[in-house]
């Protein structure tokens, strides 16, 4: 009896041919997202409609312009250009050394409404309070010239036309006169000075002076 056996079988396997095809296939997988990260995403086709990035919008609040009422009555900015264009005429009037800031000295509340001459009434106080400022310097260095200079100038407060204004009787200033001007004038300084701290929503101060190195 003849022993038969079963023939082997012809085909051989497939894992040695996978194995050397992995690199071949993770090479080409790699290559391609290699050149896309190149040439960036694709061009949109006629049909479609390319989105353009949009940057994240910021709210803005925009400046009031200038207004007036029927009575002559501004809003904050009407009051703010007010002011500038007194302290504009007024500039030359300050102690030396001393300029007007660019805005209010105190922020205006944006829904106030002032009546007319708010403007250059703040002005003018900003102008008091500088002199003031300056008296102050010069009774600390016992200037006497330049002290009756300053109370002489202060004496003055009540003679603008803003000031005027809002003193239609006068009393006002002739409080101011009498009861701090006067006394100061006599070396009483305490209302002046109580004044200039509670009067001026900021005492002003000299500019600063820019030191320059002398050339040889």
């Amino acid at each position: 009896m003849v022993e038969t056996r079963a023939p082997r079988s012809s085909r051989r396997s497939p894992f040695p041919v996978l194995v050397l095809l992995l690199p071949l296939v993770l090479l080409v997988v790699i290559g391609l997202a290699g050149w896309a990260m190149f040439v960036g995403p694709a061009s949109p086709t006629a049909g479609e409609r390319a989105v353009p990035s949009v940057a994240p919008s910021r709210s803005v609040t925009p400046t009031p312009q200038p207004s007036y009422t029927d009575n002559g009555s501004m809003n904050s900015s009407a009051l703010a250009d007010e002011y500038r264009k007194a302290a504009a005429k007024i500039g030359p009037e300050l102690p030396p050394g001393f300029s007007f800031p660019n805005d209010l000295p105190a922020p205006a509340d944006p829904d106030l409404i002032s009546p007319a001459g708010s403007g250059e009434y703040e002005a003018l106080t900003f102008w008091r309070c500088a002199w003031t400022a300056q008296f102050l310097i010069d009774f600390d260095a016992r200037d006497d010239k330049a002290m009756k200079r300053d109370l002489d100038t202060l004496d003055t407060w009540p003679d603008w036309d803003a000031v005027k204004a809002d003193d239609p009787d006068g009393s006002q200033g002739a409080q101011w006169r009498d009861e701090i001007v006067q006394p100061a004038r006599e070396g009483n300084i305490g209302l002046l000075r109580r004044l200039g701290r509670g009067g001026c929503s900021e005492m002003p101060t000299p500019d600063p002076v820019s030191e320059v190195t002398p050339t040889a």
